[in-house]
């Protein structure tokens, strides 16, 4: 059974080669015990090595309000500001804070270059872009007739009353855009009104 390292103590060893009495006086009365024990670069007793102080060793030489001085201190300098164009924040990385260096990953992997001025999924930066290639010729004008068409049915089907989600060609071309020959729909019918020009067919 290991033992205090205590002289004249034949308690049981509890921790740091201490019986429980001697560690709880070891870890609260410094001066009591000054023998050293090495551990590494560090040693447990004696007092702090900053001068004029007599408080005892908590860590690497130091008392507990030194070694966080030092430590904090340490901490602080390695901080410094985000390098992102108009980006305040602090990071403890080497360029980028946590925001700017996931986009940064990205940018990386899709093998476009580091500009953060890039919205992702925007354009030809979409990880679903197809070269600008539409089902329907002149798309952005059936966008904007989409958006006069939610605005006039309040975004409610027109057979149904329900909320509405698709827009419908009533002459059954890709073409024609204007707002007579459009009609806002639920999912629903307009399924049902595809399934009766297939069935006419």
């Amino acid at each position: 059974m290991k033992l205090c390292s205590i002289q004249n103590c034949n308690k049981k060893h509890y921790a740091k080669n201490y019986c429980i009495s001697h560690y709880r006086k070891f870890a609260w009365d410094y001066k009591a015990y000054t023998h050293k024990r090495d551990i590494g670069k560090n040693y447990i007793g004696g007092t702090c090595k900053v001068k004029n102080c007599e408080k005892g060793v908590f860590a690497k030489g130091f008392c507990r309000p030194h070694y966080n001085q030092i430590r904090y201190n340490k901490l602080f300098a390695k901080t410094t500001l985000c390098q992102a164009p108009a980006c305040e924040t602090k990071t403890k990385n080497e360029k980028y804070c946590a925001t700017h260096f996931r986009k940064y990953l990205k940018l990386k992997k899709r093998g476009f270059p580091i500009d953060f001025s890039i919205h992702l999924m925007k354009g030809k930066f979409h990880p679903f872009w197809n070269g600008g290639v539409f089902d329907y010729p002149n798309h952005p004008l059936m966008r904007k007739q989409r958006r006069l068409k939610i605005k006039q049915t309040k975004g409610n089907c027109e057979l149904c009353g329900e909320k509405g989600k698709h827009l419908h060609h009533k002459d059954k071309s890709k073409d024609n855009h204007t707002l007579e020959n459009l009609l806002f729909l639920c999912v629903k019918c307009h399924f049902s009104l595809h399934k009766a020009h297939f069935c006419l067919k």
